[in-house]
């Protein structure tokens, strides 16, 4: 080969070998192009995508943040005042089920919406705890008012213990969260409690004068005592308490009725057997000399009334007409008739016939004590 051909074809192989090497930057440099456009392009496409991922979240949340206003709101209305210290006047049940359907609601439609950012859920679980507390003090003021229908204690005994006792286990949650709440109705609960205190201590009283095991009164009741228990109760409220207590006393008060209407006969009767031994008496002394000095006789009758305490007037007749007016015994004066006959034959008398009411005491045809009865 000629050196002018080998020349030839190097210069040839250098131009194929730059042909070759020119195509082939053309085409990576093209490659290149291609996939820089289609990476702006996929990036424009995930820049537009993540923009209206963030506009939907952003709705997203904005329609949560507008359910939770609304619901905050709503919790708000139940209270007295938008610092949600005391629970508003004349709050109903139907209005806490209202406001317990919507948080219901909402958890149900965005408890698990990722959408929702850290700050909304725990916003909604701040209302959820707000909504316990109102449930709870709507509750403890609805057990109050049981308990004091017409501003006294209504609810007896056990019944209102187990009330009282609810209300402040209730009240011990409240103490830190809804402190003006808490001091408010603790206070009240502390005046309830005293106040069953106070309608216990009436009922043992009634059952000192009262067996109820038996049905009868207690031996050595007074009357005063019973007076005194019976005040007791009346005093207490219009309640199921009072009215069971109201049945027992009339057995007391009937059988001191009745112990003292045996008392007042037995009474009279000793006064009855000491005037007629005082009768006896003063016969067989005025059988002798009192008869000729009295100017009456054994066959005398006494009709009349006497008052040894503010003394009477009286006069006396018998069978000689020898009347007697104003005649004084030692008790007072004597006020009636006396008019009859000496009719005692063959030594045998007959003794005197009384009639009349007697009051006060005093002494007649020799002594006798009188109290107020007709014999």
């Amino acid at each position: 080969m000629t050196k002018k051909k080998m020349t030839f074809l190097a210069v040839t192989a250098v131009v194929v070998i730059g042909i070759s090497g020119g195509a082939v930057y053309a085409y990576n440099y093209q490659q290149e192009q291609t996939r820089q456009e289609q990476e702006k392009i996929e990036q424009g496409k995930k820049e537009v995508a993540e923009k209206a991922e963030r506009i939907r979240v952003e709705e997203a949340r904005a329609e949560i943040e507008k359910q939770l206003d609304t619901i905050e709101q709503n919790m708000i209305a139940l209270y007295a005042n938008e610092d949600m210290k005391m629970p508003a006047d004349g709050l109903t049940k139907d209005k806490i089920d209202a406001v317990q359907k919507e948080l219901e609601a909402f958890k149900e439609t965005y408890g698990a919406d990722p959408n929702a950012s850290k700050e909304q859920a725990a916003r909604f679980e701040s209302l959820e705890k707000e909504f316990q507390y109102i449930q709870a003090m709507f509750e403890i003021v609805g057990t109050y008012g049981s308990l004091y229908p017409e501003g006294q204690l209504a609810v007896p005994g056990v019944d209102a213990n187990h009330l009282l006792t609810k209300m402040k286990t209730s009240l011990e949650a409240l103490k830190t969260s809804k402190q003006d709440f808490y001091s408010q109705y603790m206070g009240k609960v502390d005046e309830a409690q005293n106040a069953l205190a106070g309608q216990l201590a009436v009922r043992e009283a009634v059952f000192m004068i009262y067996d109820k095991e038996t049905g009868a009164m207690v031996d050595g009741v007074t009357r005063e005592q019973y007076r005194d228990v019976l005040e007791a109760v009346n005093s207490l409220p219009e309640n199921t308490l009072k009215a069971e207590l109201l049945g027992y006393l009339p057995t007391v008060d009937q059988t001191l009725t009745a112990q003292e209407e045996a008392a007042q006969k037995a009474t009279r009767e000793s006064l009855q057997r000491k005037q007629a031994s005082g009768n006896s008496t003063s016969s067989d002394t005025s059988g002798s000399s009192g008869r000729a000095s009295s100017g009456y006789t054994e066959s005398d009758v006494y009709s009349g009334s006497e008052n040894s305490e503010s003394g009477g007037s009286g006069s006396y007749s018998n069978g000689e007409n020898n009347s007697y007016n104003n005649e004084s015994s030692s008790g007072g004066d004597s006020s009636g008739g006396q008019t009859g006959s000496d009719n005692s034959t063959g030594g045998e008398e007959e003794y005197g016939r009384w009639e009349g009411t007697i009051t006060g005491s005093g002494d007649i045809k020799g002594g006798g004590t009188w109290e107020s009865f007709t014999w």
